[in-house]
């Protein structure tokens, strides 16, 4: 009888010992994922939701690795996704934030943080708040939220990423502007059926290449519309291999009845891609005035247009932007230089 009742306390005694390991096992594991900001495997990360206090959002949504859609409606600048990709995965906490100032930092976040969440297929994997940097720049004020539960940590913590001196708050933004990819032009050259550059005021420099096959192409000059005889192939695919990456520098801020004048007058170019699927994406280009302080060293006068960058107006109109010739200029040869006479060495 006594050894039963010794086997009896003994079996209690390890069920309450197991009950307390367990159940604080469980509750040092929720305090570890309060503060585990970092994602792992951001590899596997399908989707990136970002919102702020001001009801802007951004869903960051991966088509194929390397290419992301922003909102359901443009492409997403890859170096600004792989930047918060990396920025998540190599997160680290300094220190929990002060119970002193936990208080006034839980307000600061609740009134201007940033939220983010990460999703691996239709899976909410990580959720968390970017508030402001701390006094010495070297830290960002974050909260934690459990991704099962929904609710926030009560513990702000300052975070930071080894050997990186500064802060993170700049990686989480909401501007749908700058998240834009800039290209004008993302055509690989079997993707493309045609491209047709008009020179309005001087039209007989128009030109438009036909690709009639992967190796055959024609070339018409404008506005005749006449078959060069003799062609440059060489000089025609290096040409359609250069919209495979065309980009814009800047969305112009100038005010609308000043926009609105410029795209009113002629403008220098225009050029029409169509690609094989008959889709059409038109850009239409123009001068842009100089500085009133640059001067013209052929004419020794103040110079009339920028020498480096031109106005386009692009996404079918939808967008006035400025561009640089650097990139540009590439694409506005006279259609003369596909002519297989002129490209002979003599």
């Amino acid at each position: 009888m006594k050894r039963n009742k010794v086997a009896i306390i003994l079996l209690v005694l390890l069920g309450s010992v197991s009950f307390w390991f367990i159940v604080n096992n469980k509750k040092s594991t929720l305090r570890k994922g309060l503060r585990n900001f970092a994602l792992e495997d951001t590899g596997r990360v399908s989707k990136l939701f970002l919102a702020d206090k001001n009801n802007r959002t951004i869903t960051l949504e991966k088509l194929r690795p390397g290419l992301w859609r922003l909102n359901n409606k443009f492409y997403a600048r890859n170096d600004a996704v792989n930047m918060l990709l990396e920025t998540m995965k190599q997160i680290e906490v300094k220190s929990p934030v002060s119970k002193s100032a936990q208080e006034n930092v839980i307000k600061s976040l609740a009134a201007g943080g940033i939220k983010i969440e990460a999703y691996q297929g239709d899976k909410l994997i990580k959720i968390y708040y970017v508030g402001s940097e701390t006094q010495d720049m070297l830290g960002t004020y974050m909260l934690l939220a459990d991704p099962e539960t929904m609710e926030n940590s009560s513990v702000p913590y300052i975070t930071y990423i080894p050997g990186f001196d500064g802060y993170l708050t700049t990686r989480y933004f909401t501007n749908e502007t700058d998240w834009r990819d800039r290209s004008v032009f993302r055509y690989t050259p079997p993707e493309i059926k045609s491209v047709r550059v008009e020179f309005p005021m001087k039209p007989d420099d128009g030109f438009e290449i036909n690709n009639l096959s992967g190796a055959k192409f024609e070339v018409r000059s404008l506005p005749a519309n006449l078959p060069l005889a003799a062609i440059d192939t060489l000089a025609v695919k290096q040409y359609i291999s250069y919209f495979q990456n065309i980009q814009y520098e800047l969305i112009e801020k100038l005010e609308k009845p000043l926009i609105d004048s410029i795209v009113a007058s002629s403008p220098v170019n225009i050029i029409t891609l169509t690609d094989i699927k008959g889709n059409k994406n038109i850009v239409k280009i123009f001068y842009k005035s100089a500085a009133p302080d640059v001067i013209d060293h052929v004419t020794n006068k103040p110079a009339i247009y920028d020498k480096d960058r031109i106005f386009a107006l692009i996404n079918n109109g939808a967008d006035f932007v400025t561009v640089q010739y650097f990139v540009f200029g590439k694409l506005l040869q006279p259609g003369t230089y596909f002519s297989l006479k002129n490209n002979v060495k003599k």
